[in-house]
């Protein structure tokens, strides 16, 4: 029986001795009025527990991550994001990949006036739940590990080990990346960048990783501030020409740094997006029920 299971049967188990009480003291003369305030906030403090155990995780929950390193880096530096019951004091020690371990880089609790604050790897909240984040940094060989290894694993300082869902690539192509001159982003969820054209060449695709295609779409395209569409596809664009792409995404269960574009066949225009997922534990859910990065 799971710990959940167990406490509602506590609770029901509660509920019936409450009725119960009720019942001889209403036959032993008690007033009903004041039975019946007993029994009000019997069950307001149960329903109270109830909720409390509702909300519960049963295991602390990765979110989802989709990274790409930057390949000319000789250092790379991630972070991947857990939810843990406010309840739950344990903490990611390490990261386990095959042969390959990244101990966390964060710097522990802070103190002040004598208190103790959050912890600092404590990035968001809710009545229940902290979202807390696991800093790693790795050198290239370990970073080409990593994505080699199917299964990778976060490791608490009890020894449980979390199983991750991780999308993790070079940034490197084969195509010449044309240098952008002007990048933006907001808060609705639109990312943008525009790009003066080196040669002349032409645009033919759009390019989204499998796991954002469900959650990203091409907004915008124009060459010298006229508008094209993917229908349009091939467009051809002159050496010295501006080119303004914008991608939109929408809020998700996933934690994003990774690479979105439009390509020729000699040439791939990138849009950065970084998107740190919202703590909403059902989307997260959702998001790790149906994570496929191979379709």
């Amino acid at each position: 029986m799971g710990l959940n299971s167990m406490y509602y049967c506590i609770a029901m188990l509660l509920i019936a001795i409450t009725i119960s009480m009720m019942i001889i003291a209403i036959r032993k003369g008690v007033s009903k009025l004041s039975v019946i305030m007993f029994g009000l906030i019997m069950v307001l403090l149960l329903s109270n527990s109830a909720v409390y155990v509702h909300k519960q995780l049963a295991n602390p929950m990765i979110v989802p991550l989709v990274y790409d390193f930057y390949s000319d880096n000789d250092t790379h530096d991630f972070a991947i994001h857990y939810i843990t019951n406010k309840s739950d004091y344990r903490k990611v020690e390490y990261l386990q990949a095959g042969d390959v371990t990244l101990w966390t880089t964060s710097t522990g609790d802070q103190r002040k006036g004598g208190y103790f604050y959050y912890s600092s790897d404590v990035v968001n909240e809710t009545a229940h739940q902290f979202m807390r984040a696991a800093y790693f940094s790795a050198n290239t060989t370990e970073i080409q590990k990593l994505l080699q290894t199917k299964k990778v694993y976060l490791v608490l300082n009890d020894g449980e080990k979390l199983a991750t869902s991780l999308s993790l690539k070079w940034d490197d192509s084969n195509q010449r990346t044309v240098r952008s001159i002007r990048v933006s982003g907001s808060s609705n969820g639109e990312h943008s960048a525009s790009f003066e054209s080196p040669q002349d060449t032409q645009i033919d695709a759009v390019n989204i990783p499998a796991c954002l295609k469900r959650h990203t779409k091409l907004l915008e395209l124009r060459v010298n501030e006229v508008a094209y569409t993917d229908k349009d596809f091939p467009i051809s664009v002159k050496k010295g020409q501006i080119v303004y792409v914008s991608f939109q995404t929408d809020d998700s269960g996933l934690d994003i740094h990774a690479k979105v574009s439009v390509s020729g066949s000699d040439a791939i225009w990138p849009v950065w997006i970084d998107k740190k997922a919202v703590l909403d534990i059902q989307k997260i859910k959702e998001e790790r029920q149906r994570y496929d990065c191979d379709g």
